[in-house]
């Protein structure tokens, strides 16, 4: 504490603070690394062995075209520290004009959960995600919304609601 800081100075003695948590938090996070499972789906009945045999193959390709095991250790890890990890399910259409099935970690920041009584979330009834991005950034995407835009940016401003950095450069959620 603060208070602890500056009776340790007036006594002309050094302050220490030594992280008891991060030990831990690379212990279990290299444990989570060291022991991964892959995914397989099991038939239910016995014609679908086929079927359960080539989800196990499409998962295991699409887990290794979005680097997976680096994102979900990254969840991982926010969900040690901060109790949340996200991970994201989305088709990316940059490379294909059909789009490829990618997953990729949200930071634990931008996602809110709505209200549920189950550890697991089951109950959840809603999720947001959210992203701030600068007003250059919103025109650079949206060219043909320019007008769109400057008139959001404008109802916030008035709003007291945009978020400012420490530049000039102006965010809205």
């Amino acid at each position: 504490s603060e208070a602890d800081k500056t009776k340790l100075q007036t006594e002309g003695r050094a302050c220490l603070t030594i992280n008891q948590i991060k030990p831990r938090v690379d212990a279990l996070s290299g444990y989570q690394r060291q022991n991964r499972m892959d995914t397989k789906f099991l038939p239910v009945e016995e014609g679908d062995l086929a079927i359960a045999d080539i989800i196990t193959k499409l998962v295991k390709n699409i887990v290794e075209s979005s680097n997976v095991m680096h994102e979900e250790s990254a969840a991982f890890e926010d969900t040690l520290i901060t109790g949340r990890g996200n991970l994201s399910v989305y088709v990316d259409h940059v490379n294909s004009l059909e789009g490829d099935i990618r997953i990729k970690k949200d930071n634990w920041e931008d996602v809110f959960y709505g209200a549920h009584d189950t550890v697991d979330g089951s109950d959840c009834e809603f999720v947001v995600k959210h992203k701030w991005y600068s007003k250059a950034k919103l025109q650079e995407m949206y060219p043909e919304h320019i007008d769109k835009l400057h008139a959001s940016f404008r109802y916030f401003e008035a709003k007291g609601r945009s978020r400012k950095t420490g530049s000039d450069d102006e965010y809205v959620n």
